[in-house]
């Protein structure tokens, strides 16, 4: 009996475990979570508009950037973004961002203003950026630079390709890398592709930063692959340690680089986010380790840990491990009087707020609130208490801490909070100080004009169904294709006016304000690329056709060279072509005549250039000097190039080149190879028989006298033949005497390069024994000026006080 109730109360925890477990998994894939980006980098001064308040808050580094997040940028700031979909963005002085929507496969948000560049990293994402001018559509693996102004706007693919939709034409136009840009105002032309070389060496600045830190990281494979991109932060401040926490191990990071007594939640402060409090750190690791996961405090070791989120719960401990999500602040809420205080939530305990922010989330209703027990929260003891007065101030809590508070006091004096309202502040609807991520004071704000444009932003959201990839893509396809622009004409740069006033100037016209302009782009350049390492790889300098020139890139980034198109490079070598033409003016002297001086076919003789209209009988054309380069007058010779007419020309020989010879290795002449034969009697009478002119190795020779009347004999045929047989016999020893010279060359080379080892080798080895006398030497030295310094006083241990010497006693010197 003992054995059926022990079997049937197993069976049943099994089936409530399944249920549990599968309930879960469920709500992990369910896609109701609110994908919210950080600012990760702030220069300057950038401003955020807070709707609740109708006015400009300043904000920081590690801030939140999320959906109808509104941003506008000072003078002479930069800032750069970073979305949980791995879509990257950095804008410049004066841009006006807006985010319109953020999901797992879409990114779309409006620039109305300024300098951007938007990275697309991931496969699965379409980013749609809208302006004033038309739209750009990238997808996944490129990157482009949108330079806004007040009349137009220009496009620039820095990677990959984009397609621009303009609002003149109603068209769309593809721009790709390396090709030229696409300036979009009330008409659409082709732009001149050149980014701003202050800009792009910020950008390229910061893609060498990112390179690094991501470099060697091996705190990504403990993260979802959304987090990936901050895991530096945890290699730098901390490690990853195996921790046995609620009857299992797991792997948890520990900040090493704070204060013995440190706690979650207290370097930073709080602000006011769409209605709940975010957290503001104020740490490096602070944004990661307080926006997503959960802390827990391992009793044993007196010390907070960081448990990282997963994106599939565990069977075996499916209510322990913190799902996927972010959170402005898993804490749970107390206050009592004129204090305030927070605790730090188990991974396990709900997270009350006024949004579903991530997995365990309890949206807040006024009319159904719940009520809380302090002594069901695991980490009571380890509350963080300050004065009021401090909530809305600082950026560390630190100094204001109410220590030395025991759970029991905490029970029966404190009460509980689900969210922060009148009840436990009861100025806080008129606190100002709310929205505030900082205490800088903001003295300029932008103009009435920007928050038009973000009220009409809001608008168009509330009346249009969340964008999705394929509709984007289906809209896109729906748009015709314009016809190629044509270029821009010269002295159109964009401008752009700032539109920070003073704040009592902010709702005046802004046609009232005479605002000074500023160019965009005022140092315009050819674009970089540079390797992973940071060296410039290659410049990428579009086609500039402006006063009838070519622009040609050089060496330098920050130089070019201009070529006009009819006047020919001399810095470069020209390809010569193989074929050319004979001068008329000097024809090519018979084989045989009087003016060829005979020579022995076995000396070596000297290299010379192919004359023209002689055929060379390689694939590479010779190097040919400038003041040699003849004139062309062949029909099939190229016009690319005018090539200088030669004050003295070569003699027209017949060069050739045997298969597998270097280029700049050449046959013999090859009338010195038949001028034995031609001073031959048989030569000469065979010369007078024929008819035509005999072609020997694609070498054409004058005919001689025309033939006798008759026919000509057999023998006479013989003879006819002879000669040709004698000179494939010479041409054929020549090229074996070439082919044992090329092998004797080989030869000296391995030996040389043989003798070269050889000698480095016994230089290193030279070297290493220097090194290791000088370093024998120095020993030697120490050596003896520690035996003539005094020995100190030791207390000798394990010795009888016979043994040892008296202190008077001096160590006799050995002399070497």
């Amino acid at each position: 009996m003992r054995t059926i109730l022990y079997g049937f109360i197993h069976t049943l925890f099994v089936f409530m475990a399944t249920l549990l477990v599968s309930g879960a998994v469920e709500a992990v894939t369910e896609p109701n979570d609110i994908l919210v980006g950080r600012i990760s980098f702030v220069e300057g001064k950038l401003l955020r508009y807070v709707t609740e308040d109708k006015d400009w808050v300043m904000t920081v580094q590690d801030a939140p950037f999320g959906l109808q997040d509104a941003l506008y940028s000072g003078e002479n700031s930069k800032a750069e973004f970073i979305l949980p979909n791995r879509t990257w963005l950095r804008v410049g002085e004066y841009s006006q961002v807006q985010l319109l929507t953020l999901s797992d496969e879409v990114t779309a948000m409006d620039i109305a203003s300024g300098t951007s560049r938007l990275y697309n990293k991931s496969r699965d994402v379409a980013c749609k950026t809208t302006t004033p001018f038309g739209y750009v559509v990238a997808y996944g693996g490129s990157v482009f630079d949108l330079y806004v102004g007040d009349d137009s706007m220009e496009v620039i693919a820095i990677d990959g390709a984009v397609d621009v939709v303009a609002h003149a034409t109603q068209e769309k136009y593809e721009v790709r890398e390396g090709g030229p840009s696409l300036v979009v105002s009330n008409k659409v032309t082709r732009g001149n592709g050149m980014v701003d070389g202050v800009w792009d060496d910020w950008n390229e600045e910061r893609d060498r930063l990112w390179s690094k830190r991501l470099h060697s990281n091996t705190s990504t494979s403990y993260l979802p692959e959304p987090l990936q991109d901050e895991s530096y932060v945890l290699e730098e401040n901390g490690r990853w340690e195996r921790v046995y926490y609620e009857d299992d191990y797991h792997n948890m990071w520990r900040p090493t680089k704070v204060e013995p007594d440190w706690q979650p939640y207290t370097v930073g402060r709080w602000s006011l986010y769409y209605d709940d409090h975010c957290w503001i750190p104020n740490e490096p690791f602070g944004y990661l380790t307080h926006h997503y996961g959960s802390w827990v405090y391992i009793n044993s070791f007196h010390a907070w840990y960081w448990l990282p989120p997963v994106r599939r719960v565990v069977i075996s401990t499916p209510r322990f491990l913190p799902v996927f999500g972010w959170f402005p602040g898993r804490v749970g809420w107390i206050h009592r009087g004129h204090s305030i205080g927070w605790i730090p939530l188990a991974p396990h305990e709900v997270y009350y707020g006024h949004h579903p922010w991530g997995r365990r989330t309890v949206v807040f209703k006024r009319t159904a609130v719940p009520a809380l027990n302090l002594s069901t929260y695991r980490y009571l003891d380890q509350a963080v208490i300050i004065p009021r007065d401090y909530f809305y101030r600082g950026n560390r809590y630190t100094p204001h801490l109410e220590r030395n508070i025991n759970r029991a006091v905490l029970i029966n004096t404190y009460q509980p909070a689900v969210v922060i309202n009148r009840t436990v502040m009861h100025n806080f609807d008129t606190d100002t100080r709310r929205f505030t991520l900082t205490d800088t004071r903001i003295n300029r704000r932008p103009h009435n004009v920007v928050v038009d444009r973000i009220r009409n932003n809001q608008q168009f959201i509330r009346n249009t169904p969340p964008s999705n990839r394929g509709r984007i893509t289906s809209e896109l396809g729906q748009v015709t294709t314009g016809a190629p622009p044509m270029s821009t004409p010269p002295g159109n740069s964009p401008h752009l006016t700032g539109k920070l006033v003073p704040a009592q100037n902010a709702t005046k016209p802004w046609s009232a304000y005479a605002a000074p302009k500023v160019y965009i782009k005022p140092q315009e350049r050819q674009r970089s690329l540079f390797t992973r390492d940071g060296r410039n790889q290659q410049t990428i300098m579009p086609e500039n056709r402006q006063h009838g020139q070519l622009t040609v890139p050089a060496n330098n980034r920050s130089s070019e060279r201009n070529i006009t198109p009819d006047r020919a490079d001399t810095s470069r070598p020209i390809p010569v072509s193989r074929t050319w033409s004979p001068s008329p003016s000097k024809p090519s002297p018979a084989v045989g005549s009087a003016t060829t001086k005979p020579a022995d076919s076995s000396q070596k003789q000297p290299k010379r250039h192919p004359a023209a209209g002689q055929q060379v009988q390689t694939g590479k054309s010779p190097q040919v000097q400038d003041n040699q380069r003849p004139t062309s007058s062949s029909a099939s010779a190229p016009a690319r190039h005018s090539l200088p007419e030669s004050t003295t020309q070569p003699p027209q020989r017949s060069w050739s080149r045997q298969a597998g010879q270097p280029e700049n290795v050449y046959q013999q002449p090859a009338e010195q190879i038949r001028r034995p034969v031609a001073t031959s009697p048989q030569v000469q009478e065979r010369r007078q028989t024929l008819q035509k002119p005999s072609t020997i190795r694609g070498e054409v020779r004058p005919s001689g006298n025309e033939v006798r009347q008759g026919q000509t004999s057999r023998h006479q045929m013989q003879r006819q033949q002879q000669p040709v047989q004698r000179h494939e016999t010479v041409t054929n020893n020549q090229q074996q005497e070439m082919a044992r010279r090329q092998q004797l060359e080989q030869q000296r080379q391995q030996q040389q390069e043989t003798t070269r080892r050889q000698q480095l080798e016994q230089q290193r080895q030279q070297q290493q024994e220097t090194t290791r006398r000088q370093q024998l030497e120095q020993q030697r030295q120490q050596q003896d000026m520690s035996r003539q310094q005094p020995e100190p006083q030791r207390q000798w241990e394990g010795r009888q006080p016979s043994q040892l010497q008296p202190q008077g006693r001096q160590r006799p010197h050995r002399e070497r």
